[in-house]
């Protein structure tokens, strides 16, 4: 009998492993694959794909409005920009929102793209 009991407790155990390591590589997955978790630097190279440098203060709006990200004046960043709400990720224990700011020299052609990051703290 006491072999018996033994085997479930070594079963129990190893679905208890199984269950964690199982649990984890979800965790990873979920991780991996929200693309506001990646880097500023990779987020950046996305958005310079869609909205090349030099394009028209007009192009960018567009696609910024075709994407729904455009968030007209966001944040108070001024006026020779456009802002854009990419969305949000649950941080750990914040929720974060990941923030594009296209900014435009005096003849309205796009020159940096900034990302910023607003961890809402309750």
């Amino acid at each position: 009998m006491e072999t018996s009991q033994e085997q479930r407790k070594e079963k129990l155990a190893r679905y208890i492993v199984l269950g964690v390591v199982a649990s984890v590589l979800i965790l990873i997955g979920i991780v991996a694959l929200n693309p506001l978790r990646r880097s500023d630097d990779t987020i950046k190279r996305r958005l310079r794909k869609i909205t090349p440098m030099g394009s028209t203060f007009e192009d960018v709006t567009a696609v910024a409005k075709n994407h729904g990200w455009y968030t007209p004046r966001l944040y108070g960043l001024g006026t020779n920009n456009i802002t854009g709400d990419l969305g949000s990720y649950q941080g750990f224990p914040f929720t974060i929102t990941v923030i594009a700011v296209w900014q435009f020299d005096s003849g309205n052609r796009l020159t940096n793209i900034r990302i910023l990051r607003d961890q809402d703290a309750l």
